[in-house]
Formats: C-alpha cells, structure tokens, sequence
C-alpha cells in the first residue's frame, strides 16, 4: 500500500496505530488490565496500606461504639513507643495498633510471632478486624482477629 495515496504522509502515524491496537489487546478475559502480579501480592499491597481511622475513633467514640472496624496498621507491642495516654483498659497484656492518625490499645489476641515487649516487632503491619469499646478506662479495641501482614 502506498503511503500517499492513503493520505498518510509520515510513518510515524501508523507506527502509532499499531502500538494503540496492540496495547488496547493486552487485556484479560474479564476486560480489566493486565498484571505483572499475582492475586496474592495484589491482596497483601491492598492490604498494606494503612488505616487512618484510629483518631477518628479516640476523638469521637460515640460514633463507633460496638461497631467492628478493620484496621492495617502498626504492631507496637505494650505501648513500647508510649504512643497511647493511660494505663491499658482491660488487662496487663493490651497491645497497641497505631495507624497514620493515631493509636489506640486492643485487648485480645495479639499478632501470632509477634513479641509484645521487643521494639523489633514494633514496625511490623498487621490487619485487625476488631470491635469499638469503652470502659472506665477509655476506649479500646476488641479483637476479632489479627494477621501479620509480609511486606517484602
């Protein structure tokens, strides 16, 4: 085919055309775009990212209370980086979740393999799903459960 007669004067175009023709083709069965992940690491960086609802809770537990939350944050132990005002609200052995706006204790369960009294675990992200409460002590979070989340 000629060039010219097409009205098509520089090649520059059809090298265009062909690269959107192969690019729009580069698509899954479902029509969504292709990954260069798997579904397991696209799980853990949806996961990874972290929460921003522990101020929210602190400053207005009323709206929250015996509500489950979900929450990807920061393992910090027993209150290793003294984060949280007061004493723990139910036990000795409350452990602490901060996330980006705060950090609040949680009584239950903590992270399995993680140690609650070593600063080493204390950057570690883990997924708690949990349940808003409050007591003469202030507000905390029960848990339901707790995962360590790998982040490479």
């Amino acid at each position: 085919m000629n060039m010219m007669k097409c009205g098509v004067k520089k090649p520059a175009l059809w090298v265009f055309l062909i690269l959107v023709t192969l690019v729009s083709g580069c698509t899954s069965g479902k029509g969504g775009s292709l990954s260069i992940y798997t579904p397991e690491e696209t799980r853990v960086m949806n996961a990874a990212r972290i929460s921003d609802i522990i101020g929210k809770i602190i400053s207005q537990p009323d709206q929250y209370l015996s509500q489950q939350v979900e929450i990807v944050g920061y393992f910090r132990g027993w209150d290793l980086l003294k984060e949280v005002k007061g004493s723990p609200p139910v036990t000795r052995s409350d452990w602490v979740i901060a996330d980006n706006s705060g950090a609040i204790y949680v009584t239950g369960n903590a992270p399995p393999n993680l140690n609650p009294a070593s600063r080493q675990d204390t950057n570690k992200v883990i997924h708690l799903v949990a349940t808003v409460e409050q007591n003469q002590n202030g507000v905390y979070l029960q848990a339901i459960s707790v995962e360590l989340i790998p982040i490479e």
